[in-house]
């Protein structure tokens, strides 16, 4: 098998190599390959890849891959229609979970004891609090004893639930199928396949679904009004809330607010990493606390994800089986 390794060249990734070249069945006639190079010959060559991102044009040149591994959740960055048609096995992370989970329970905790604008006030000599004369209806608040509905249930909202626990807080897990199955026992205090059931009543709502054709504007401006109150937290994909529904509630009252880690625009190549959020100014809002998408993006977790997908190659050449394969169809 020709095996291509397209990441950046450094001590980690060929460590990882080094894994997968004990693990070649033939190591006479099987290749291994890290490059940087996304025009690299070997790649017309490639039979099994893993990368971060690839394009359709990319693809089209690689004519014998059969299997492709990304060291991350999303699959954003893969020209799906065509690797579906193609019939190639496609395989995810889901290793950084624990971290992405980390950064929502952190948002939380942020948003409700308000450190941000506490922060700044005290930067600029202004106190709150009984130091200021004010009472503590004007402080910051507790999750102690909330309700937290969690969208998805998979290995962020699990572990969110986990780091959650300790302030008894009530999850309300939703899945859109399948209920309670195959979920650890007693994570979720509820299960339900109903969103209007998972949202009703939740002091915090946390998003952590895919982008997918059927979460695409799943959070909308009915579901948004049945949050009407709450803390809308997202660590998933931006566009799984529809951002004009999502800039209403947070103007109009509807939403008490929203800490977000997943926009809608990014910058590209030519920004040097400098632009809005979204089209709309949700960023500029005072009841929206801003992450920059890197709730995943920790040396913890980014070593995790790739270890991840080094053994799911591991043991595709051992066996000829893959465990952790994306439904194409579903784009998850």
């Amino acid at each position: 098998m020709n095996i291509t390794l397209l990441v950046q060249d450094n001590s980690f990734w060929n460590g990882l190599a080094d894994r997968l070249r004990d693990a070649l069945p033939d190591p006479a006639s099987d290749t291994l390959t890290l490059t940087e190079d996304r025009s690299a010959p070997e790649l017309a060559e490639t039979e099994a890849l893993i990368c971060y991102r690839l394009s359709d044009d990319e693809l089209a040149r690689m004519p014998k891959l059969s299997y492709l591994a990304i060291p991350m959740a999303g699959l954003n960055t893969l020209p799906i229609a065509a690797l579906r048609d193609r019939g190639v096995t496609v395989v995810n992370a889901h290793a950084n979970g624990r971290w992405v989970a980390e950064r929502a329970v952190a948002l939380i905790l942020g948003w409700y004891g308000r450190l941000v604008p506490y922060h700044n006030d005290l930067a600029r000599d202004r106190w709150h609090g009984f130091a200021a004369g004010e009472p503590a209806t004007q402080a910051w608040d507790s999750i102690v004893g909330t309700t937290v509905a969690l969208l998805g249930t998979g290995s962020i909202a699990q572990w969110t639930a986990r780091l959650l626990a300790p302030y008894e807080v009530k999850t309300r897990g939703f899945r859109r199928t399948g209920g309670a199955d195959g979920l650890p026992p007693g994570l979720f205090h509820t299960v339900t396949t109903s969103l209007a059931e998972a949202v009703e009543g939740s002091d915090t709502v946390v998003v952590t679904l895919p982008l997918t054709a059927e979460t695409r504007g799943l959070i909308g401006a009915d579901e948004l009004a049945a949050m009407r109150g709450a803390l809308l937290v997202n660590v998933g994909r931006g566009h799984v809330v529809d951002e004009a529904a999502l800039y209403a509630a947070l103007t109009d009252g509807t939403l008490a607010g929203a800490a977000i880690d997943t926009w809608y625009t990014y910058p590209t190549a030519g920004d040097g990493g400098v632009c809005a959020p979204a089209e709309y100014p949700i960023h500029t809002l005072p009841n929206v606390l801003l992450s920059p998408h890197l709730g995943g993006y920790t040396p913890q977790a980014t070593m995790a994800s790739a270890r991840e997908v080094v053994e799911d190659l591991a043991g595709r050449l051992a066996t000829g089986r893959t465990e952790g394969a994306v439904d194409l169809a579903a784009e998850y």
